[in-house]
């Protein structure tokens, strides 16, 4: 049989493989008018995870787009359950908001809504401040530069940039401390993540990490792997160093109902390991085939005692991740 000729990508379609680096969150970045490579904001992604001083898992999402606020939800984990929806949610601001440069700040704010609904978020270089409702106030300081990464497809492609902080405030009047995250994605006009190559296959699994250690040290990273060659680990060490590559290897133990126990990535000269918290299942609250987690993410051999810690996990359940699942 003849050898069939290899397939060339059309030109500027360079598959899964990633461009990567770390970038100043600048505040052209939020706006809704700069665009990168072409691509216009698809929207902002506000979150969080916190906890109460009795070391319940709490966390916080919210969307915001060109003009809008369209999604937001709250989950409570209460002793000895499971991460879960909370009705307060209902009490946030949903509808028209702002956008706003002021020097070199951000400012995000609802427009129209009573006081008791009312929703800002403030972006500096040094820091956050979000205040939403009556549910949540929380603020804080940036643990160190954004990360970004910048992926194409025929026809397409993706820009997107991270900023994390170590935060501190209330949550349901509860005293919190955590981490926050602002989480950007740029599109083609009228893509999003779900309806693009990456809801569609490529992205198998993503982490979004943070941790703050006894000894008062900090570490913040993003881990992801998928199909077509798509992934990356990049991490900011405990000295502010920079370490990011796309040649990652992943593998994953999985619970019998689906959820992700463990994901270990090796890259470079490291290997960690992200673990789901005990009260780590989070509900799935839209119509697809992926499971959000939490948990920890660790550098493997690294036994200091994490005082806080991010670990949002994507997973995806419709068989696209069963290559990298090994036997517990």
């Amino acid at each position: 049989m003849e050898e069939q000729p290899h397939a060339a990508p059309p030109p500027a379609d360079f598959g899964g493989p990633c461009l990567i680096g770390e970038c100043r969150m600048e505040p052209e970045l939020l706006l809704p008018t700069t665009s990168y490579f072409g691509l216009e904001k698809a929207g902002s992604y506000l979150y969080g995870t916190l906890r109460d001083e009795d070391g319940n898992l709490l966390r916080m999402l919210r969307s915001v787009e060109h003009h809008d606020s369209t999604m937001r939800s709250l989950f409570v984990a209460e002793p000895g359950k499971q991460i879960a929806p909370h009705p307060r949610a209902e009490e946030m601001w949903l509808g028209s908001t702002s956008i706003t440069q002021i020097g070199d700040d951000v400012v995000f704010q609802s427009i129209g809504a009573p006081e008791e609904r009312d929703f800002t978020f403030a972006s500096s270089p040094s820091g956050v401040r979000w205040d939403d409702a009556t549910v949540l106030s929380i603020e804080g300081h940036a643990i160190g530069p954004a990360i970004q990464w910048f992926n194409t497809w025929d026809g397409g492609a993706c820009f997107s940039a991270t900023a994390k902080y170590r935060v501190r405030g209330t949550f349901l009047d509860r005293k919190v401390e955590g981490f926050a995250g602002h989480e950007i994605h740029y599109f083609p006009a009228g893509l999003g993540w779900l309806d693009g190559p990456y809801g569609t296959g490529r992205e198998i699994c993503w982490q979004q990490i943070a941790n703050e250690y006894d000894d008062g040290t900090l570490v913040q990273g993003t881990f992801a792997y998928g199909q077509d060659g798509w992934g990356f680990a990049m991490v900011h060490d405990e000295q502010g160093r920079f370490i990011g590559t796309t040649d990652v290897r992943a593998e994953a133990t999985v619970r019998p109902n689906g959820y992700p126990e463990t994901i270990r990535y090796e890259f470079s000269d490291q290997s960690w390991t992200w673990r789901i918290d005990p009260q780590g299942e989070r509900p799935m609250v839209a119509a697809i085939p992926m499971r959000g987690a939490d948990g920890t993410c660790r550098r493997d051999g690294d036994d200091r005692p994490v005082r806080y810690s991010m670990g949002n996990s994507d997973w995806w359940t419709d068989g696209r991740a069963d290559a990298i699942v090994v036997d517990a």
